[in-house]
């Protein structure tokens, strides 16, 4: 029974948590990078076609990030219950921060696009 609970406590991040964490980031750089240059577009008089293509690349964007996040969240807490790591909040404090920021961006670009097709 003792080496059950030793091996519970020595689980190191596994695979999956790796990947989630990579695609959260490469989802997270891509959706700050899309609204830098759509901010950016509209300063320096990009094409209407252009902007809405930016702007919806930024909806799937942060629809992934959201999903990805509400991975992370849900895979920190699995691991904070079984390890007892508190290494693991923090963990889940970042992804729920980006899972609040990926709604915001998301609802924002959703909400120009609609707004710039003239409702």
């Amino acid at each position: 029974m003792n080496s059950i609970n030793y091996k519970l406590k020595n689980i190191d991040r596994s695979f999956l948590f790796k990947l989630t964490g990579r695609t959260f980031l490469f989802f997270l750089l891509f959706s700050v990078f899309l609204a830098t240059l759509y901010i950016s577009g509209t300063y320096q008089d990009f094409l209407n076609s252009t902007q809405s293509f930016i702007l919806a690349l930024c909806s799937l964007s942060c629809l992934g990030l959201f999903i990805f996040s509400a991975a992370g969240i849900i895979q920190s807490a699995v691991f904070f219950f079984v390890t007892k790591r508190k290494s693991y909040w923090i963990f889940f404090a970042i992804y729920f921060t980006a899972c609040i920021f990926s709604s915001a961006v998301f609802v924002a670009a959703r909400i120009i696009s609609i707004a710039a097709k003239g409702v």
